[in-house]
């Protein structure tokens, strides 16, 4: 038994069996007799499937079906569909420089096409092999245009404040809005207590909380690289700071990473960075049985690879859970389950993995205060919901932006 789809209409995988199957009867089929060499095509293979195009602000998806016609290879051919407000478009256009760019003809109307017409809006992208998530280009009349695998998301934590001291919140803002308000920010006596950085494209978004109140000295970084990172790790622990959070994210397929130190005293820490998925599992359960709890962790991906950094904390005997590579379903089981046997979240983490929305997460068995913690928003729903929330007197703990990819065509 095999499941396949087809161009019939189900609109879903359908169920063929064989072999002493009563019901089985092929009433006509196609067989290959022949391929085209696999390097032909290698290159464009791997930009074949579904994006988000943004052209001008304005988003919609395109499905990228085929890249050569085998008949007449290198000529314009029907690459797919695009999907907009009044319907799906056909796609037609060619892929040039061994896969390295693609010419779109995105058709003016829903109205079918000839396969290969060069009918409609051109456009042209820029494709990277370092890449295959995001690529950039432009319509013929220069307009900037985009694609990407993901949409961004955003899952958080909230707690009530108690109408306590002042806060600021900001999601989804770009470096130099970042720095510009961590700047105006702590010019008003406000200290930084949560920074999220995540890709979006190839560059970063931030999402940031800040509180209006006493404390110990602290410092901030964002955009470090790897090296960058550890050197200002080493300094300032060196000097009695303790990591409070860290977030790792990629600007440009390399990673970065923004966190928070304070000078103050506390149980004996640990923290890691760069980790890859069994190496971070093999920390895990080590600090684990040496009695350190863990109190928060980052996933990211770096171009096609998934890192974790994490820090953890010394206190034998706490009662905490903790999951990473869960998939939406599989996080809001655990979710569940864990908030009926009496822990709170203390910790989430949205990051994507090979297109794939993943969570890494943390639950304490402990007392507090009401909370509320949502995952899978977009924009606006993330907007709306901490809206919602901080009127009724909650505010955001952590925010996590990650970037939420499709499934197979």
């Amino acid at each position: 038994m095999f499941l396949a789809k087809n161009h019939w209409g189900e609109n879903q995988f359908i169920e063929i069996r064989y072999e002493n199957d009563p019901v089985w009867r092929i009433d006509s089929a196609w067989y290959i007799t022949d391929v085209v060499d696999p390097v032909f095509v290698q290159n464009e293979a791997c930009w074949l499937g579904n994006w988000w195009a943004d052209v001008g602000g304005s988003t919609f998806r395109v499905l990228l079906r085929r890249s050569e016609d085998f008949v007449r290879p290198g000529q314009p051919t029907r690459l797919g569909a695009a999907y907009l407000s009044d319907g799906r478009h056909d796609v037609n256009g060619m892929f040039l420089d061994g896969g390295g760019h693609l010419r779109l003809f995105v058709a003016p109307g829903p109205a079918p096409t000839l396969a290969g017409a060069t009918v409609g809006t051109q456009i042209d992208m820029h494709l990277d092999f370092t890449d295959i998530y995001n690529a950039a280009g432009t319509v013929a009349d220069g307009t900037p245009v985009t694609m990407s695998r993901f949409r961004t998301r955003f899952a958080a934590l909230f707690e009530h404040h108690g109408g306590g001291s002042a806060w600021q919140a900001r999601h989804g803002i770009d470096g130099e809005t970042y720095q510009r308000t961590f700047d105006e920010l702590t010019a008003q006596g406000f200290r930084l207590t949560s920074v999220n950085g995540y890709s979006e494209g190839r560059d970063a978004r931030y999402n940031a909380v800040w509180e209006q109140t006493d404390g110990p000295p602290w410092e901030a970084r964002h955009g470090l690289t790897g090296a960058e990172y550890q050197a200002v790790f080493d300094d300032l622990t060196a000097r009695g700071f303790r990591l409070r959070t860290v977030s790792g994210y990629a600007i440009d397929g390399e990673a970065r990473y923004a966190a928070i130190w304070e000078q103050r005293e506390g149980p004996e820490w640990q923290a890691r960075h760069g980790l890859s998925r069994v190496e971070y599992q093999r920390t895990f359960d080590e600090l684990t049985a040496q009695g350190y709890v863990l109190r928060q962790v980052s996933g990211y991906r770096v171009n096609v690879d998934v890192r974790f950094a994490a820090l953890w904390e010394k206190q034998g005997g706490a009662a905490f859970e903790a999951r990473h590579g869960l998939t939406g379903g599989q996080y809001q089981k655990t979710f569940d389950e864990l908030v009926n046997a009496g822990h709170r979240l203390a910790w989430v983490s949205g990051y994507s993995d090979t297109g794939i929305a993943r969570y890494a997460a943390l639950w304490h068995r402990a007392e507090g205060g009401p909370w509320h913690a949502r995952h899978g928003l977009d924009a606006a729903a993330y907007q709306q919901t901490f809206d919602e929330l901080n009127a009724l007197g909650f505010r955001p703990v952590c925010v996590s932006g990650y970037g939420d990819g499709f499934h197979a065509a």
